[in-house]
């Protein structure tokens, strides 16, 4: 159920990701090097978000930032935490127009980490900074 309301999510945000042709670790390297981007602003302002959305984040950054998900004995409880975590700021978003459109494209490079993690792809320490990068980066993109 939940991977299909993360197809869902993906599929309602309308964003065309480009994916390389080469093997699946030449295109985790890839998405793991350009995870760190930051979304575009909104005519060079943050995008605003709402109260719930963003007491969401501060979980998921909280949880990311745990030191006991450091080793790599914690990776499917880790990815577990954080996709609960996503359930519910996407079970409780009620953001519209273009900051949600915005909100999208941060949430799908979360859910690419969460996927990496569960799947075991890439090293995990390398997986687990991406996330916690990624995570952060909504500071960056929204207020």
């Amino acid at each position: 159920m939940k991977q299909i309301l993360i197809l869902m999510l993906i599929i309602s945000a309308g964003c065309n990701s480009q994916q390389s042709a080469g093997p699946e670790h030449d295109k985790t390297a890839h998405d793991q090097q350009n995870s760190g981007m930051a979304l575009p602003l909104n005519d060079g302002k943050k995008w605003k978000a709402d109260e719930v959305t963003k007491s969401n984040v501060a979980v998921l950054a909280q949880i990311a930032n745990d030191s006991i998900y450091q080793s790599v004995d914690k990776r499917r409880q880790l990815s577990d935490e954080i996709q609960s975590r996503l359930d519910t700021l996407i079970g409780q978003c009620s953001m519209k127009g273009p900051a949600h459109d915005a909100l999208h494209l941060w949430l799908e490079k979360i859910l690419k980490d969460v996927k990496d993690l569960k799947e075991g792809h890439g090293e995990y320490g390398v997986v687990y900074s991406a996330l916690k990068r990624d995570i952060e980066n909504f500071y960056s993109s929204f207020e």
